[in-house]
């Protein structure tokens, strides 16, 4: 009989009760605490949604070295684009709202704007829908109404292409 071996320390779920280990295991319907515990997987959540929507419509995705101010790159049109991906969990006064900064609260640096040639585009992924809205506006903070949903599902590549049509009539 075959046996999954683990690695030391790790848990393998056995398929029974929820024990408590995963707190993320009940998302979306978890604690606005366990959400900002687990900032990091939650982006990860976002960074692999947008590069599986971009991946299934035939672009060429890449993930940089972390040190870098973008969490993607993606071909387009022999192109190298740099994506910013910002993934929200829940909506605030009926709309997903996404900060457009890059360090974190606690970092000793804090947080701060984006510069220019730090990304072409941003990704919004509202999580819990998995749905993303893509844009090459630059703003401090993008607010997308929680109406927008049906328009994403409904026409998933729409805001990808407007903002690629943008960058199109930008010069590099």
């Amino acid at each position: 009989m075959a046996r999954q071996l683990t690695l030391p320390g790790s848990h393998l779920w056995d398929g029974g009760p929820d024990t408590g280990h995963d707190p993320l295991r009940a998302y979306p319907e978890v604690e606005p605490q366990v959400i900002s515990r687990h900032a990091r997987e939650i982006g990860l959540s976002g960074e692999l949604l947008v590069m599986s929507k971009l991946i299934r419509i035939g672009f060429t995705v890449l993930q940089p070295p972390d040190h870098l101010h973008h969490d993607l790159m993606m071909v387009w049109q022999n192109r190298l684009l740099r994506v910013q991906v910002k993934a929200t969990t829940r909506p605030y006064k009926g709309a997903y709202r996404f900060t457009m900064s890059k360090g974190y609260r606690n970092n000793p640096l804090g947080t701060r704007p984006y510069e220019r040639c730090d990304y072409d585009l941003a990704a919004l992924v509202i999580l819990p829908e998995e749905c993303v809205f893509f844009t090459a506006e630059r703003r401090e903070r993008h607010c997308l109404p929680v109406s927008v949903i049906a328009q994403l599902r409904a026409h998933p590549t729409h805001s990808l292409f407007e903002a690629l049509s943008e960058l199109r009539q930008t010069p590099s």
